[in-house]
């Protein structure tokens, strides 16, 4: 029995060792992402190992570096785009970020990286951003793009649309030069499909037939400019809502193969057919994922 357990403490500890490598341990390559599993740190090209960045203090027992305590002492906060933040731990201030590049032991402004493939390395704009001004700012809708590139990576929610240039994808609507995600109440038509990726949306055309706009169905309510399936108890519940719908792990849900049709304006649930039966079982397993998740 000792004997055993003398092996068993002789592998864990084996095994501590090969995972509790030290941050400067580690080695890394130029353009590699070997230092990315360890937050706060960047390779060291000229060593290639993996080290913390400046405002980090490595914690040589868990292999980590975590953001140093600055609460005693603000001014062990030694990067200058650095701060106490909350006179807890030291944070890149605002727009400034730590951007785990190679070399990039700093706070640099966001947008930027280290382009290491020069002679002498300098500071570039990142995919996504343009250099203006002397600063990056993030490429906005009607930007320059190739389809093949990656201007418009910084704009959350577009893509490069041919002959145009950085535009919003179908789930997202253009607000001012940048993307937002649909929402209820957004406008829409009554063939457009504006509402079809609101889950449980669709394009309400009655109370408003001058102004239509995307609302809940009718076994939804509206939360945050979003819908929330209704909770129940009983399939009684829904189906006085909606005849073709269930209780389902406590909400109400439209009957297998039926579904909220996003790109119609009824707001009950339609039987669908063929492809749109499995998009309509597909939002239903969605729709009992994302309710288990929260049930959790």
């Amino acid at each position: 029995m000792i004997r055993w357990s003398l092996l068993v403490f002789g592998c864990v500890l084996v095994f501590r060792h090969r995972v509790e490598t030290a941050v400067g341990g580690t080695t890394c390559s130029l353009g590699g992402n070997e230092c990315s599993g360890i937050a706060n740190s960047f390779c060291d090209v000229p060593n290639l190992v993996c080290k913390c960045v400046d405002i980090a203090t490595e914690d040589t027992g868990a292999s980590t570096c975590p953001l140093t305590v600055c609460s005693s002492d603000p001014t062990l906060c030694t990067d200058a785009n650095s701060e106490c933040l909350s006179s807890t731990a030291c944070a890149c201030k605002t727009l400034y970020e730590l951007s785990g590049g190679d070399n990039a032991n700093a706070c640099t402004a966001k947008g930027q990286v280290c382009d290491t493939t020069l002679t002498s390395p300098v500071c570039a704009c990142d995919n996504g951003y343009t250099a203006t001004a002397g600063a990056c700012v993030a490429n906005v809708v009607g930007g320059t793009c190739a389809a093949s590139g990656y201007e418009c990576s910084a704009l959350s929610g577009g893509y490069c649309k041919t002959g145009t240039g950085c535009a919003c994808s179908a789930i997202y609507d253009l607000s001012g030069t940048s993307c937002t995600a649909k929402r209820v109440g957004v406008t829409c038509t009554s063939s457009g499909g504006e509402c079809q990726y609101i889950l449980a949306g669709y394009c309400d055309t009655t109370t408003n037939a001058n102004a239509p706009v995307c609302a809940c169905a009718a076994i939804a309510d509206i939360a945050s400019q979003t819908c929330n399936f209704k909770a129940c108890t009983a399939d009684a519940f829904c189906t006085a809502i909606d005849p073709n719908s269930e209780c389902i792990k406590g909400n109400c849900l439209c009957k297998s193969g039926y579904d909220i049709n996003g790109s119609g304006t009824s707001n009950k649930c339609e039987q669908q057919s063929g492809s749109e039966a499995i998009t309509a079982s597909f939002v239903m397993v969605m729709a009992c994922l994302v309710i288990s998740f929260l049930q959790n």
